[in-house]
């Protein structure tokens, strides 16, 4: 079995905040253990910690050392990552001054590092610094990795995650090397570097053709629509940069304009037979023309844009939708809505009914 081990400690700001806080893991503590003999789950009261029964996990060691609180925990890997980052939150939530963490995997037997100093989290994975990684290395070997990494995190050496992503981007639009630890990253997917480009705008710019295609493709369903903070598409940019088989990515998907007339069914041929489709397609046009934007639509994807621009050139208010997948009878749908001039501005729901995509796409509709 696959295991997560842990170390972590925790400074409070007084005496009053250690004491209480050591008090309520101490009982987390115990109820860890309780459950490897209970019959059911049952939730404790951390952040709503959800205990599952014969699960492994455990607190192996907690001790308390005037302010600061030391705990090392392992056990399965998504039960004990839940466990470390509902205690991150709580100690970060009861005024906790530093939080300083480490976390090995050893399925892939990379070490992960959560940190919280002077109000920030800070967050490291191997392989961004390899000067950072000399240093935990020798840490490791010399046993005392959580002082080193309390000095590099409060010395500002461990980088923000901000800072973390532009590092990551760079490396992978340098080197095309795809490390497991990039889906680890929050917001990868979407989130922009400090130059206000996204992993596949800078992949494009850079020139790298191969490695933008597979992105689109495969990687972590990026989304392949999204601008650079200039408002530039993906597609835009890589008729800038010549990069044909981008283009290509794009342009065989034969997206066109729907007119849409009700007494000719046949209209509908190159979607899905079912009646709620059509349905869906006729109420989505009705709308279009109310809010006077374009129907576009996909036949392969399930994919439909509403723009006063043609797609994949968002204009002034462009929304895409997909069809996300059944739930019992329902259809669930997901919606982004983008703007080509403002792309900061981008918002995304997911998992809508039907009437509840209508009434999203009404308010921002109405609101330009």
């Amino acid at each position: 079995m696959s295991e997560l081990n842990a170390e972590i400690k925790v400074s409070f700001p007084g005496k009053k905040y250690s004491e209480e806080a050591f008090k309520t893991l101490d009982q987390l503590k115990s109820d860890l253990e309780n459950s490897k003999f209970s019959s059911n789950s049952f939730t404790h009261h951390i952040d709503n910690l959800e205990l599952l029964a014969h699960s492994y996990y455990q607190i192996e060691h907690l001790s308390l050392d005037k302010n600061s609180i030391i705990i090392a925990l392992s056990g399965e890997i998504s039960a004990s990552y839940e466990i470390l980052e509902s205690i991150y939150k709580y100690c970060i939530d009861n005024k906790a001054r530093k939080f300083i963490s480490y976390s090995l995997n050893d399925q892939v037997m990379e070490y992960d590092y959560l940190c919280y100093v002077k109000g920030s989290e800070v967050s490291y994975s191997e392989g961004i610094n390899s000067l950072i990684d000399e240093k935990l290395e020798k840490a490791k070997n010399k046993g005392n990795l959580l002082k080193v990494l309390e000095t590099l995190a409060t010395q500002g050496k461990l980088r923000e995650a901000k800072f973390e992503l532009d590092d990551i981007i760079a490396d992978y639009v340098k080197t095309s090397d795809f490390k497991s630890w990039y889906i680890g990253i929050k917001e990868l997917k979407s989130q922009r570097n400090s130059s206000g480009d996204t992993l596949l705008t800078a992949m494009i710019k850079s020139g790298n053709e191969k490695e933008s295609v597979w992105l689109i493709d495969n990687a972590m369903h990026l989304d392949p629509y999204m601008c650079d903070l200039d408002g530039n598409t993906p597609l835009e940019l890589a008729i800038k940069e010549n990069l044909q088989m981008v283009i290509d990515c794009y342009t065989p998907r034969h997206e066109k304009a729907i007119n849409i007339e009700k007494s000719k069914p046949e209209h509908l041929v190159y979607f899905d037979k079912d009646k709620s489709e059509k349905e869906f397609i006729e109420l989505l046009f009705d709308f279009s023309k109310s809010s006077k934007l374009t129907l576009f639509a996909s036949p392969f994807t399930s994919h439909y844009s509403l723009s006063n621009s043609p797609i994949f050139n968002p204009g002034v208010n462009h929304f895409d939708i997909y069809r996300a997948y059944y739930d019992k009878d329902r259809i669930l749908y997901n919606v982004g809505h983008y703007q080509k001039c403002k792309p900061e501005l981008c918002h995304t729901k997911k998992e809508l009914t039907f009437e509840e995509m209508l009434r999203y796409l009404k308010e921002y509709a109405d609101a330009q």
